[in-house]
């Protein structure tokens, strides 16, 4: 009887490898393609009616603080895993981005992010272990009530590792998918016959997401793919 079950289970987990590595190779593919449509987008010119990839400095000042380094950032994207007893590898237990106010400063000017969410892909990265008595202080203790993950979820877990990601001020970006509109700034009536300030905001549009990183239109497909390995990686 014994043998008999190794017996069935060895192809049972042959047939489970091989449909997860099918859709590993799938999802990649899909992104990939994601990836070339944003990196064939028009950069930004002044007018462009358009989604187009806007390319500047981050000139924006550092509003909020990363949960596992503490640092003031413009941005971040943070990713909790767990593995537990007789897994193979790390699964995701939460994930959160936060962009504060956005300006780039581009070959057309200074270009304002509007508040809608956006996607964050950064290469730049920070991992560390850490432990139950780390999450159950600030500031990881916020993180885990903000997305609404009890700590006794965790009790089971044999590692626990954060990941981290950072926009800084500085920082060189790539904006995809965004579309620029001119505005009138929000000090710019009751100014009598002088002309009103401008300013150039760059929007969601109303199908698809904005992206935020710092991958050029020639790294973009790639890298896009590539994010489907972090979901096997041990």
């Amino acid at each position: 009887m014994y043998g008999s079950s190794v017996y069935l289970t060895l192809p049972l987990a042959a047939v489970l490898l091989a449909w997860q590595i099918a859709r590993w190779l799938r999802d990649r593919r899909r992104l990939q393609r994601v990836g070339r449509a944003l990196a064939a987008l028009p950069p930004y010119t002044s007018g462009h009616p358009g989604p187009s990839v806007v390319e500047g400095t981050v000139v924006s000042d550092a509003t909020l603080i990363a949960p596992l380094s503490g640092e003031a950032v413009v941005g971040y994207h943070v990713v909790l895993e767990a593995r537990y007893r007789q897994r193979l590898r790390f699964e995701p237990v939460l994930q959160e981005t936060q962009i504060g106010d956005l300006g780039v400063a581009s070959a057309g000017g200074l270009v304002e992010a509007d508040r809608t969410p956006k996607t964050l892909l950064l290469q730049r990265s920070s991992r560390r272990p850490v432990t139950l008595d780390e999450l159950a202080a600030p500031p990881l203790s916020e993180l885990l009530r903000r997305q609404g993950v009890p700590a006794r979820q965790l009790l089971a877990a044999t590692r626990l590792r954060l990941t981290e990601r950072t926009l800084r001020r500085g920082d060189r970006v790539y904006v995809y998918n965004g579309v620029v509109r001119t505005q009138l700034a929000a000090d710019g009536a009751g100014r009598g016959h002088r002309a009103a300030p401008e300013r150039t905001v760059l929007q969601t549009p109303a199908q698809g997401a904005t992206l935020v990183t710092d991958l050029p239109p020639a790294r973009l497909p790639a890298a896009l793919g590539a994010t489907v390995a972090l979901s096997m990686d041990h």
